[in-house]
């Protein structure tokens, strides 16, 4: 008897040291989280008849990534910031006086710098037979099963998020290229003895959707915008490069402004499907007249200075 108990405890060790090795092995083949907690699922569930397990996992807020063998009515009122967050440790919940846990034999907890990555609840099938509980025989190795698998699918995570981060990093840094051809130069804006244009650019975010450009129509006539596509990044850049190339060759000495509005407002409506939008002010003033006619598109209202009177007002 003694010979056979050892042999078993043997088998059993080295099915053990096999799993973690498979587990292990999986990991460096790059198997998806899915796949992973099929197979944490399988080792715990079948191979050691372990009845009850839940994992949930913090992202943003805490998730169940695993629910087996468990009815929503058993698990549906369990908060974790409440009912798991206090347990530091792997806690026998056989006597628990929380109505909440008591499907439950034990909770494991996993941190990784004294934070909480996850926690586990297993709970066996047959609560009323003889002998040591599954839960309890196999603790140390559920432990340690559950350490690697929560570690490898937060390293997936955080490297899923590195990657979009650079994706991100990489479209802002195009897109800011894009937007520094769309911005005038302040020397290269019209300076002259008739009138004086000068400018200065600060984005709100690193990228934005902004534009602004001034045109000489004639010896006499003089044209400026401003603009301000909705969203960020690049896809906004190239609506505004779109934009830009519209507006000029558009905008002559002999196009009234409510007409190039309209074609304007036209192009992006085409070019976008009605998904963005952009708000414009746009004006022409005659040094020969002193005449300013201008359209406002919905955007942000320019202040109209004049120095003679030291007054101001708001072009809407």
């Amino acid at each position: 008897m003694k010979e056979k108990a050892s042999i078993k405890r043997l088998q059993l060790s080295q099915f053990k040291l096999d799993s973690l090795l498979n587990v292990t092995l999986a990991i460096n083949q790059n198997m998806s989280t899915e796949r992973l907690l099929k197979l944490y699922e399988r080792i715990i569930r079948e191979d050691l008849n372990i009845g009850k397990i839940i994992l949930y996992t913090y992202n943003n807020g805490w998730n169940i990534v695993l629910v087996s063998g468990v009815t929503e009515e058993m698990y549906g009122k369990i908060n974790p910031d409440r009912d798991l967050l206090p347990n530091i440790e792997i806690t026998n919940l056989v006597n628990t006086e929380n109505k909440n846990l008591a499907p439950f034999d034990v909770i494991i907890p996993v941190f990784h710098k004294n934070l909480p990555l996850a926690y586990v609840l297993l709970g066996d099938i047959d609560e009323e037979r003889d002998g040591i509980s599954p839960v309890i025989k196999h603790l140390h190795f559920f432990q340690t099963l559950s350490n690697i698998i929560v570690v490898a699918i937060e390293n997936k995570r955080l490297y899923k998020e590195i990657i979009q981060q650079e994706t991100l990093k990489k479209e802002m840094e195009l897109a800011s290229q894009v937007q520094t051809q769309l911005i005038p130069s302040p020397d290269s804006l019209p300076n002259n003895d008739k009138i004086q244009f000068s400018a200065f650019y600060q984005p709100h975010f690193d990228v934005g959707g902004d534009y602004y450009d001034v045109f000489e129509l004639d010896e006499d006539n003089y044209g400026f915008c401003v603009a301000d596509v909705s969203g960020k990044g690049i896809s906004a850049a190239l609506i505004m490069s779109n934009f830009q190339a519209s507006i000029r060759a558009l905008f002559t000495v002999n196009m009234e402004l409510a007409p190039l509005v309209q074609r304007l407002n036209k192009i992006v409506m085409q070019n976008t499907n009605g998904d963005k939008f952009i708000t414009l002010f746009v004006a022409k003033y005659n040094t020969a007249t002193r005449e300013l006619q201008y359209v406002n598109a919905g955007h942000v209202h320019p202040v109209f200075y004049d120095a003679s009177s030291r007054s101001s007002q708001y072009l809407s």
